[in-house]
Parts: C-alpha cells; sequence; structure tokens
C-alpha cells in the first residue's frame, strides 16, 4: 500500500473514530459518511476532523442540550442535531441542508436578499420573524453565501438585525468569515469577548487598519479553535473553556 493511500486512511479513520466519540451515535458516523459524499463546501475530511475537534470544545461551553440558532448549515447541523434541545437552521439551499438524524430540530428554506452593510455589498435572510423576541444558547454563522470583497466574503450580517439585549448571555460561534469576525466584533464589543480561530490568526497580516480594540482582544486571548471564531459573554467563566 502505499503512503498516500495509507495517509487518507488514517485520515478516514481519524474522522469517524471523532464522530463517533463525540455522539455515541451509530446513525450519526452513517450520516456523517453520506456528509462526506456530498459535494457541499465542508464536505472534506480534514474540514471535518477540524470542525468535530472545534465542537467537542464549543459543547463543554454550554449547559446540556443548549438552544441553538444556526445561519447556514452543513456539516455543523449534523453535529448540532446531536447535542441540542432545539435547533433552528435557516438555509438558502435545500441540497445543503442535511437530515437531522434526532428530532430536535427545524430547518427552514429561507430566501436571501441583497443588503449593504459598512459599505460591503451582502446578503441576509428575509424572513427571521420566528426569531424575533427569543433567546439562544448559541448562535452560529455558516451563512448565506456572500459576494466576495478584496479576496474574502462580504459580512454575514443577519446577527446585527437581533436584539442586542437577547444576545448578551449568548456564545456566537462564526465559521471562518474573516469579515464576519471583525464587524461582529465591533457590534459585541461591549458585551463579549473575542476569541478568534488559529486559521484566522495565520491571516492577520492580510488585514490592514485593523481597529485597535480588536487587535487588543487578540493579543489578550489569544487563539483557540482551528476554524471556528468564538464572542463569549463576558461573564461567561473563562476556565471553562481551556485546551
Amino acid at each position: 500500500m502505499n503512503r498516500l493511500i495509507l495517509s487518507k486512511l488514517k485520515l478516514r479513520v481519524k474522522l469517524f473514530y471523532l464522530i463517533f466519540s463525540y455522539a455515541h451515535n451509530f446513525g450519526f458516523v452513517i450520516a456523517a459518511y453520506f456528509f462526506l459524499r456530498t459535494n457541499a463546501v465542508g464536505a472534506k475530511i480534514p474540514k471535518m476532523i477540524d470542525r468535530v475537534s472545534d465542537f467537542k470544545y464549543i459543547i463543554r461551553l454550554l449547559q446540556p442540550n443548549p438552544s441553538v440558532l444556526e445561519f447556514g448549515s452543513g456539516f455543523s447541523t449534523l453535529l448540532f442535531s446531536q447535542k441540542t434541545k432545539n435547533l433552528l437552521v435557516f438555509e438558502e439551499f435545500f441540497e445543503f441542508l442535511p437530515k437531522f438524524i434526532s428530532n430536535n430540530g427545524e430547518g427552514m428554506i429561507n430566501e436571501v436578499e441583497d443588503s449593504f452593510y459598512g459599505g460591503f455589498k451582502t446578503r441576509r435572510f428575509k424572513d427571521k420573524s420566528n426569531i424575533e423576541g427569543k433567546h439562544f444558547d448559541l448562535i452560529y454563522i455558516d451563512g448565506p453565501q456572500t459576494p466576495i470583497v478584496e479576496s474574502y466574503a462580504a459580512p454575514n450580517i443577519d446577527l446585527f438585525d437581533m436584539n442586542k439585549s437577547y444576545l448578551r448571555s449568548t456564545v456566537i460561534a462564526i465559521d471562518v468569515r474573516f469579515q464576519t469576525v471583525i464587524e461582529t466584533q465591533k457590534y459585541l464589543a461591549d458585551s463579549h469577548s473575542m476569541f478568534i480561530s488559529r486559521r484566522f490568526a495565520n491571516r492577520l497580516n492580510n488585514f490592514e487598519n485593523l481597529e485597535k480594540s480588536f487587535m487588543r482582544e487578540f493579543e489578550l486571548n489569544g487563539s483557540l479553535l482551528k476554524l471556528t471564531s468564538l464572542f463569549l459573554p463576558k461573564n461567561m467563566r473563562f476556565e471553562k473553556f481551556a485546551i
């Protein structure tokens, strides 16, 4: 067996070991296998390994069976379906909305509309009436798809439509999406502390003119997770989030 085939086999074994250790559910392992066979952006073994590794730490931050709102869907949706009591997912493309393997979730196909935010042309989900006035333990931002601005996706702005008073005790997790992280830091600077992903930390030099407050928070908190940047309520005990 040549080294390339052996290396790929080891990665596949590592992935499915991590998946089973995350949920101890063979049905979930099968669902992840079928997701891997799709053409979704996140359906790559290295990305799925990093994602499940991140989620093992994110879930530790929350109370058991948290309520989760997800903008966009993918492998993260399958991961949440194993650990939540209430999962609401907004997605724009039916083919990228995985079948839930638990009955605690609701997936909604939601149209998007063009919009502008901070000089960026971007998109937002049209109808968010069913989340008005509701509190979620965690909000995960993985969509909708937005235009590319100077090599990076424009910010996802659905979070900024929400009442800040309902976000003060909510953990915000962002899948890569560097411009979204930058704008979220501005929006939640008074209530949340920022922990950027290692991928973002490795590309900081690509972003000119970052505000001093952003750099100060990065220097204070460093980077923790591989793909996911976090905004944690300032009253949250950070020692719970130790790698």
